[in-house]
């Protein structure tokens, strides 16, 4: 398990990198959404943010799979609730300017996510540190291997794209809500 972790964790690199690479690709596309510019500007502004905190949040993905394999349910699910307080904490902070943060609407609701991310990231490394420091087996090799990489790509992708049909699916409606008017957008947001 801990030899399919460490290439979880080459895994996340690339996605990073492949990722971040459609995201910039992606970003002048939104102009040909016929978006409100303001609404285009800050969505930019939000996306440009957020996709810092791909690289942490695709550890966290590995680290907890690693973890749910071995059994061990309930820190997820602890690192999970306290995430949630933090995501909440950090993004009034940032978004309204609680706390001595400045207000900074969009682009903290950005940051917070990114800080979720972060928090994500550590919290995992943290608990996989701790489950594996009491692990007699030998550290696997912390090089990349094609063929547990090849595999692993194998058997996430079917997860994979139901993930990015369902999101893709959920922007796409987002878009279209956002072509009326903003009123319209945030109702759909809410709902």
């Amino acid at each position: 398990a801990r030899a399919y972790l460490v290439q979880g964790f080459w895994l996340a690199v690339a996605l990073t990198s492949m990722l971040t690479a459609v995201m910039s690709f992606g970003f002048p596309l939104l102009a040909y959404a016929h978006l409100d510019d303001h609404l285009l500007q800050a969505t930019l502004a939000y996306l440009r943010i957020l996709r810092l905190g791909l690289l942490p949040v695709l550890l966290w993905i590995a680290c907890r799979r690693y973890l749910q394999g071995r059994g061990l349910v309930r820190p997820v699910m602890i690192a999970l609730l306290v995430t949630l307080a933090v995501e909440l904490l950090a993004k009034w902070a940032l978004i309204f300017g609680h706390l001595g943060a400045p207000a900074m609407g969009v682009n903290g609701a950005a940051w917070g996510a990114v800080l979720e991310f972060y928090f994500l990231g550590v919290v995992g490394g943290g608990l996989v540190w701790w489950v594996t420091r009491q692990d007699a087996t030998p550290s696997p090799s912390l090089a990349p291997n094609v063929r547990r990489l090849l595999e692993l790509a194998r058997r996430g992708l079917p997860a994979g794209i139901r993930s990015a049909v369902e999101v893709g699916f959920i922007a796409v409606v987002t878009t279209l809500a956002a072509r009326v008017d903003t009123v319209s957008l945030a109702a759909h947001q809410i709902t």
